[in-house]
C-alpha cells in the first residue's frame, strides 16, 4: 500500500488512516472502505495530536463526558491543584456528586478553559495600544 507522506496508519488491524490535506487543511479518516471528511473542530484536533506525537510530546484524549480528579483538571488547565480547589470552593468550577473524592466534569473544566482563555486574550487586546505608543507595565 503506498501512503501519502501526510498519512498515518491509526490502526494496522482495522486499517484505520487518517490523511491530512496540507492544501486544504483538511483531514480525512479512512476505516476499510469507508470515507469520513472530519468537521473542522476534529481537524483541528487531529492535526495538534498529530504534531504532538511527532515531537515526541504524550497526548491525552478526554471524552467530554468524563470525570476528572482535582489533580487531572489541574493538569489541564496547566495550573496547581490548590488553584482548582479554590475554584470548586468559589462555585467557579462544580463537582459531581460523590462520596469522598472530588469529581468534576471534562466538559465543564474544558468549557472553563475556553472561557479563561478567551479572557486572556481579550486582556492581551487591552495592551496592544499602549505597546503601540511604546508604554509597558
Amino acid at each position: 500500500m503506498h501512503l501519502h507522506p501526510d498519512t498515518f496508519v491509526l490502526d494496522s488491524e482495522d486499517c484505520a488512516v487518517v490523511v491530512l490535506d496540507p492544501d486544504q487543511l483538511s483531514a480525512h479518516v479512512q476505516v476499510g472502505d469507508q470515507i469520513v471528511d472530519l468537521p473542522a473542530e476534529a481537524n483541528r484536533a487531529v492535526r495538534t495530536m498529530l504534531a504532538a506525537l511527532a515531537t515526541g510530546s504524550a497526548v491525552h484524549v478526554i471524552r467530554a463526558d468524563d470525570e476528572l480528579t482535582a489533580q487531572q483538571a489541574a493538569d489541564l488547565l496547566d495550573v496547581g491543584r490548590s488553584d482548582v480547589v479554590r475554584l470548586i470552593d468559589r462555585g467557579v468550577l462544580r463537582t459531581i456528586p460523590t462520596t469522598g473524592r472530588r469529581l468534576l466534569s471534562a466538559h465543564d473544566v474544558l468549557d472553563y478553559r475556553q472561557r479563561r482563555a478567551a479572557r486572556l486574550a481579550a486582556l492581551g487586546e487591552l495592551t496592544v495600544p499602549d505597546e503601540e505608543l511604546g508604554l509597558s507595565y
